[in-house]
């Protein structure tokens, strides 16, 4: 039961908006598609079919299959179900594959429903119910759902919920009259309803109602985001007392929360290498599709059916078998939302359908891999723990971090299970913390490139300043290798074509009057019509003895956009400055050394204050001496090891001894960070064809340049020592 809509689409063959000359030579069409509760009834009963085969019946929609009987035309003056519009636009590159390219609006129902008649439905094994909390008179009413719950005893009943719902009449009903009273020691509703009720929201819901979530950093956060709401926000607090709820993003994962044992279960199914946004953003370019969270309520149905009538007596074992089938259902749903993606709305004569019967079987997930892992239920205090809980670190608790190591560096990120990773062009991580660095360097330049799209006019007029961003690690640790990598694969991926930097080290410069003559160059560039990305390497190096005495100059090209000579002031336009720093190791440390009274002078926090945001680079050197006591920084040096192989030819097991890798990832200290490791492997005799063994190493005269040369040289022969032990 539930919002049931008729979703009209205007189908055109060209790009929407277009110019007023090419309205009357562009074909379109129109047609209708069933949404809604509609589409959810006809993917349950496929999803069912394929769970179950034909032992249940048909899914029956209330209030009866009669009164929402749509005929061969549904006729656009229905005013017993809810109308969408929406323009579909070809897929490029495809002939007959179409997307939503824009929803246009909704026509609420005006005619209320009749109450719900089950009579003749026989026993009911699930009562699945949408609300979309869409409004209008169209709507389910509260007391119909009740008394539908009163006279059918259901082993499961499934609730979608919109944005709106929790603060709607039907769920306040459903929690006075039907959920029961609160276990005072678990916070727990206890009644018959509230152990087999399970709750389906979208994360953006849960942010419709108020919720503080973060969107596309990591998936760490966002799980741990949803479980902390819950806990302390007023607005969410009926969901407080639910035992199950699953919250979608979409097709790129799903949080499970279920409250059904002492533990409290949080289980993450998610894609290892996207979230929501950068799935938005690398897939609906070409359009969007609907239907993602009836596929998952779907898939959930098929299998709590499943479940509830194999166990049917209940039993111990039912609340893991239960949340087992919430997971395979979840993962099963993220598969079929791609698919769905993929194949988007093919033509059927005039009309185009919704791809139901085009999806894959169970199981068929060609190259999509969905991971499963336990959330850490997080501390909720004010403010938050400076903590950071990651898959990876769960991941490695308890276990051997060489062992995994060697694993990744032989092969690669897929060696990671249950662990989420994030690769821009040639740059891959699986630290947590340089994840949401990335992410967020990300964001601040898509969203200023988008901004300067949107208003030309004003970089015409002028006043616009620079998007500032600092970048810290160690030397040798990859600080312009990262942002380069990022930009390039935003450029990419934007079908733009790759910047050229401009790159200035104030190190090198004598003077300000230097200064001036780079931004110069960086105001010429802007001038021939392209956003600089702009490295000032070294920014926090002293000038004439005063420590970080080149930022003053900077402040007010970084606040207002301008630089003075003399008596000019210049305009610089719209650039990107990319502040990589060579003496601070990561954005903290710079905040706590510079706030000390011998840098009073240095506008430091002017600096800060002018920043848009900042960038850590995880280095493969240990930050307390001692690796084993930061066993990510083994993972970070195998992926990167994995890397610098891969471009020297090396791709194999067979290619490399274990003895070398061994070196690799034990030796205690890199002199010069990420850059010492290429060093040694560019310096190695390697051969094409040939092995990178001890002997491919270069003599200790190289190696004491980048390593301890003895410390090495000890770790490589150490497996083939105790061989000869043997």
């Amino acid at each position: 039961m539930g919002d049931a809509t008729i979703d009209w689409a205007i189908s055109i063959d060209q790009k929407y908006p277009l110019e007023f000359e090419q309205r009357l030579k562009a074909e379109a069409h129109a047609c209708w598609h069933k949404g809604g509760v509609l589409l959810l009834r006809d993917l349950i009963e496929r999803a069912v079919a394929r769970q179950l085969g034909s032992s249940i019946s048909s899914p029956h929609i209330c209030p009866s299959a009669d009164y929402w009987k749509i005929g061969r035309e549904p006729g656009i003056h229905n005013l017993r179900l809810h109308h969408t519009y929406n323009l579909l636009c070809r897929v490029p590159g495809a002939a007959e594959q179409w997307r939503m390219d824009q929803f246009l609006g909704i026509r609420f129902a005006a005619v209320h429903p009749q109450q719900y008649d089950m009579e003749g439905a026989g026993p009911l094994s699930a009562i699945v119910i949408e609300d979309a909390a869409l409004g209008g008179a169209g709507e389910i009413q509260p007391q119909a759902v009740l008394n539908m719950l009163d006279d059918h005893e259901s082993p499961v009943v499934i609730m979608k919920l919109g944005g709106s719902s929790l603060k709607r009449e039907l769920w306040s009903n459903l929690l006075e009259k039907r959920l029961g009273d609160v276990n005072p020691k678990t916070g727990l509703s206890e009644s018959g309803l509230a152990k087999k009720l399970v709750i389906v929201m979208k994360a953006d819901s849960l942010r419709d109602a108020g919720a503080e979530i973060s969107r596309d950093l990591s998936w760490e956060r966002s799980a741990q985001d949803i479980l902390a709401e819950i806990q302390r926000n007023a607005a969410l607090k009926s969901l407080k007392r639910c035992r199950r709820i699953v919250i979608t993003f979409g097709p790129t994962g799903a949080l499970i929360i279920d409250n059904d044992f002492e533990d409290r279960r949080y289980t993450l199914v998610f894609d290892k290498e996207l979230m929501e946004g950068s799935w938005s953003w690398k897939n609906e370019k070409s359009g969007r599709m609907f239907g993602y969270s009836q596929l998952l309520v779907a898939e959930l149905v098929a299998r709590l059916v499943d479940c509830s009538i194999r166990n049917s007596t209940g039993g111990e074992g039912y609340p893991a078998i239960f949340n087992r089938s919430l997971v395979d259902g979840s993962k099963h749903a993220l598969v079929e939302m791609r698919r769905v993606h993929e194949l988007g709305f093919a033509r059927d004569g005039e009309k185009l359908e919704f791809p139901v019967s085009a999806l894959e079987p169970p199981g068929a997930n060609g190259e999509c891999v969905i991971e499963v892992a336990n959330v850490k239920s997080p501390m909720v205090l004010d403010p938050p723990p400076t903590e950071t809980w990651s898959f990876l670190q769960q991941e490695l608790d308890g276990n051997d971090p060489y062992d995994l190591a060697r694993k990744i560096v032989y092969g690669g990120a897929e060696e990671l299970r249950n662990v989420p990773t994030a690769q821009f062009g040639h740059l891959q991580t699986a630290d947590r913390r340089e994840i949401e660095g990335l992410r967020s360097l990300r964001r601040l330049i898509t969203d200023y490139w988008d901004a300067a799209e949107a208003d030309r006019n004003l970089d015409k007029k002028g006043g616009v300043s620079p998007r500032s961003i600092a970048v810290f690690g160690s030397p040798g640790d990859g600080k312009s290798f990262a942002v380069r990598q990022v930009v390039s694969w935003l450029r990419e991926e934007r079908g733009e074509r790759p910047l050229d930097p401009l790159e200035f080290n104030l190190s090198q410069f004598e003077s300000s009057t230097d200064l001036y003559a780079a931004f110069h160059l960086v105001r010429d560039r802007f001038l021939d019509g392209e956003i600089p990305l702009v490295f000032w390497d070294e920014f926090d190096t002293p000038l004439m003895g005063l420590p970080l005495g080149w930022i003053r100059y900077f402040l007010a090209p970084m606040y207002e956009g301008t630089f003075q000579q003399a008596q000019v002031i210049h305009p610089i336009g719209r650039a990107i400055f990319i502040f990589a720093g060579g003496v601070y190791g990561s954005f903290d440390e710079f905040v706590e050394r510079t706030s000390v009274p011998s840098f009073d002078g240095s506008k430091a926090p002017d600096f800060i204050s002018r920043l848009s945001g900042y960038l850590d680079i995880v280095s493969p050197n240990p930050q307390r001496g001692k690796l084993i006591d930061e066993p990510h920084r083994i993972i970070h040096r195998a992926l990167l090891l994995h890397k610098l192989l891969l471009g020297a030819n090396i791709r194999s097991r067979q290619d490399v001894d274990s003895d070398v890798v061994r070196a690799f990832l034990e030796i205690p200290m890199y002199r010069h960070g990420a850059r010492s490791m290429r060093a040694i492997i560019e310096m190695s005799r390697l051969h094409r064809g040939g092995r990178f063994s001890r002997s491919a190493l270069p003599p200790p005269t190289q190696l004491n340049l980048h390593v301890d040369a003895e410390e090495f040289l000890r770790l490589a022969r150490h497996e083939h020592l105790a061989e000869l032990d043997l």
